[in-house]
């Protein structure tokens, strides 16, 4: 087994979203990974039409793909997450609620 190391911000601990009041998402700038586990629940979550589509065009494999770094977020064009809405909020989270993108 592989130790990894993270940097993980002093205020983490107490982060909340702020929602459509934020100036700047989570996810902007971020090479957003997610385990292989969670790579594969996302492929085969029950959701919505057009939370389908933004989630099968959302993610592309990582070099080298282990179990914990398997995937990443494939940004569009202007560099923005795909499941990103107009006004900045994740619209897999909107649907299915904050605990989707958590690994526990």
């Amino acid at each position: 087994m592989s130790l990894h190391s993270y940097l993980v911000p002093d205020y983490y601990p107490g982060f909340k979203c702020k929602g459509g009041q934020c100036s700047r998402t989570c996810c902007a700038g971020w090479r957003i990974t997610i385990s292989m586990r969670k790579y594969f629940e996302l492929l085969g979550i029950n959701c919505s039409k057009e939370l389908r589509g933004r989630l099968d065009r959302a993610f592309c494999l990582c070099d080298n793909p282990s179990p914990e770094r398997y995937a990443q977020i494939a940004p569009t064009m202007s560099g923005n997450c795909p499941v990103q809405t107009e006004d900045g909020l994740c619209a897999l989270q909107l649907e299915l609620g904050e605990r989707v993108l958590t690994e526990a």
